[in-house]
């Protein structure tokens, strides 16, 4: 659920990150002011599945320069805290990576939310919303970035800025049932130079006690 307006606060950016034409011809317009608030309801509703109690299992390809890792994860998410267990992991991987979608999945209603305008990647045009932590907030997150398909209202492109470095990550997701599930993340983390493939490999949702 995104919080009441007063927590948030709505910066439209006049710049357009987009050619004009671009947008024109793949029907995507910035969204105006009065739009922001119901898009990032569907952006919410769209992701809720991650704000569930679940078990997730995971498995990683990871590169740094000549070295090469293959190794699984275990998310255990309950309330709002994803405890992540690695198994076989090289001591300087940073496991925040495993738990992001989930951090990602509250920031609606922990962070002051900025819209960005339209941003072409890898020829796709996404809606794009920047975030910092609201005062009183814990998190481990300095700032964030999120791109959103604005047909599918997934978050198909997440950065995020910790006190020890940069993590971006594109995200791929797969339909099981009438969930929408992310299928498979690549990571990569700087200044380290980290590059990671992630498979989601199952998932089980918990009763909330």
């Amino acid at each position: 659920m995104v919080p009441p307006k007063s927590r948030v606060v709505w910066v439209l950016v006049a710049l357009v990150l987009a050619a004009p034409a671009a947008q024109a011809a793949a029907g995507v317009e910035p969204l105006r002011p009065d739009e922001i608030g119901p898009f990032l309801d569907r952006v919410a509703a769209a992701n809720r599945i991650y704000s569930q109690d679940m078990v997730a299992y995971q498995e990683y390809d990871v590169r740094l320069l000549i070295m090469h890792w293959h190794f699984t994860g275990r998310v255990l998410k309950t309330s709002d805290v994803a405890e992540v267990v690695l198994e076989g992991a090289p001591a300087l991987f940073p496991k925040e990576i495993s738990a992001t979608l989930f951090e990602v999945a509250d920031w609606l209603e922990t962070f002051a939310i900025e819209y960005q305008g339209v941003e072409s990647l890898d020829g796709h045009l996404y809606h794009r919303f920047y975030g910092t932590p609201l005062p009183g907030e814990e998190s481990q997150t300095r700032w964030g970035t999120i791109w959103v398909d604005p047909k599918t209202f997934l978050i198909n492109r997440i950065q995020v800025q910790y006190w020890w470095g940069r993590v971006t990550i594109q995200q791929v997701f797969r339909t099981e049932g009438e969930f929408v599930l992310l299928d498979h993340q690549q990571a990569r983390v700087d200044p380290l130079g980290i590059r990671a493939d992630v498979r989601w490999t199952e998932y089980h949702f918990l009763e909330r006690q």
